[in-house]
């Protein structure tokens, strides 16, 4: 099969991972600068923000350094870059169904809405807003909130995690399990370490190795790998000596595979 090069590899490479292209679009990085280019390499938001994330539900963060923030000052642009949220707030973390999480340098959570309409929590939040919740922490435990800050499920877990197909990841005393919406114990917590349900199944370790399992709690695939990833379109990547792939089967490939961009 012949590859065909879009963008030139023109580009400086700062971080320990690539960014991906969403909406079309991925952010770049060149002269101390963030800004974004389409599949083809053309440059569509300029070189002018000190950070930049990828497109969630159609905006994405932008940064620029400030003298006062220790993280900047957050906003959202549009796939222009049209800045649709000024870039006046604190840390911020990507749009989850209609709402971004944001956190200011005192620890002050807050949430915004599309339209840059701010809205205060006194509970801490530790989580996007996934199938209705907000992973929440209080006094170092945590459970889950709604939008409207009441507490749905109870701060008894050390660790909370995004809900992800009707399961939340959590932890306590260093073993992880799932739960469900109820705050039932769907899945013990009997794991040294997981990930969150994607297409069905979940990471999880033991003994310095990962498997997954699928809601109810069943090994799908055996404890044999040295890392974990999502399942994405049938495949998940994992790392075993010299291999790397596996299929929901469990049967491995030598080779593993990119993420591609969509180019839509």
């Amino acid at each position: 099969m012949q590859i065909k090069v879009l963008v030139e590899p023109e580009f400086e490479y700062k971080f320990n991972y690539l960014r991906y292209f969403s909406g079309g679009l991925v952010p770049v990085y060149k002269k101390r600068k963030h800004g974004f280019v389409d599949c083809y390499g053309n440059i569509v938001v300029p070189f002018i923000y000190d950070n930049a994330n990828p497109f969630s539900e159609g905006l994405a963060i932008v940064v620029r350094e400030d003298k006062v923030s220790k993280f900047g000052k957050h906003g959202f642009i549009d796939r222009t870059g049209k800045a649709i949220i000024p870039l006046e707030h604190g840390l911020t973390w990507p749009f989850s169904n209609g709402k971004a999480r944001g956190e200011s340098d005192y620890l002050e959570s807050y949430v915004l809405d599309k339209d840059g309409t701010v809205t205060t929590f006194d509970i801490r939040l530790v989580g996007n807003f996934c199938e209705g919740l907000f992973a929440a922490g209080i006094t170092g435990e945590s459970g889950y909130v709604d939008e409207n800050e009441n507490i749905v499920i109870p701060c008894i877990y050390d660790s909370a995690y995004n809900f992800c197909e009707g399961l939340a990841l959590v932890e306590k005393d260093e073993k992880y399990g799932f739960i469900n919406k109820q705050g039932d114990v769907v899945v013990p917590l009997i794991y040294d370490d997981g990930k969150s349900f994607s297409e069905g199944l979940a990471a999880v370790q033991l003994n310095g190795r990962y498997g997954y399992i699928d809601e109810h709690g069943n090994i799908v695939i055996p404890f044999e790998f040295e890392s974990r990833f999502d399942f994405h379109e049938g495949r998940a990547k994992y790392f075993i000596r010299n291999k790397t792939g596996a299929d929901k089967e469990g049967s491995g490939f030598r080779y593993g595979y990119p993420r591609l961009p969509r180019f839509f």
